[in-house]
């Protein structure tokens, strides 16, 4: 895999939050800390016509990382398949990275002191299996590949669906995109 991403599709999240739940166990986080979190939109419109909307968010792993840049330790990396990832045996805990990130994505573990982040389950995918939260999906929404490979289901999604990032340009390259972004 050329470079590891996630397309979520906003039309089919129901906002059940098993991907936030799933996870939470598998990565055991501490209280308050989520390395996926599904913000609620809405409601939207007027009754009867009255709709919700439903956003995961989580680590872009941009391939301009400010998080890299900002960690003086080195303890944030990008593999060889775009995935960032945060080693917590690196990790001063000083927040740098957190207080670079645009997306506001990166978490504080209180107790070990350190921060912590999404890593797509890297562990995961180096033996060939799905993250987490895209295994758990119960509505089919998240979708992971690679994205510099035209010819994946994953890069013919995203260019018929016109995938968008979340920000407009915060120069990051990030590698998770939304269709039915608005």
């Amino acid at each position: 895999m050329e470079r590891a991403g996630l397309l979520i599709d906003l039309r089919k999240c129901t906002g059940c939050l098993a991907c936030t739940v799933g996870c939470k166990q598998v990565h055991q986080l501490a209280v308050g800390e989520f390395w996926i979190e599904v913000f609620t939109i809405g409601p939207q419109g007027t009754f009867p016509d009255v709709s919700m909307y439903w956003l995961p968010v989580m680590c872009m792993h941009c391939q301009e990382a400010p998080c890299i840049e900002a960690c003086v330790e080195g303890a944030i990396r990008r593999r060889d398949d775009g995935i960032v990832i945060l080693d917590p045996e690196a990790c001063p805990g000083c927040g740098l990275c957190a207080s670079a990130c645009p997306y506001h994505v990166i978490q504080f573990d209180q107790a070990r002191q350190l921060a912590t982040k999404c890593n797509f389950c890297a562990e995961r995918v180096d033996r060939g299996d799905l993250p987490y939260c895209v295994q758990t999906c119960t509505a089919g929404a998240l979708h992971f590949g690679d994205l510099a490979d035209p010819k994946s289901d994953m890069a013919r999604s995203f260019v018929a669906n016109a995938a968008q990032a979340l920000l407009p340009d915060p120069n990051t390259r990030p590698s998770v995109y939304y269709i039915g972004l608005e």
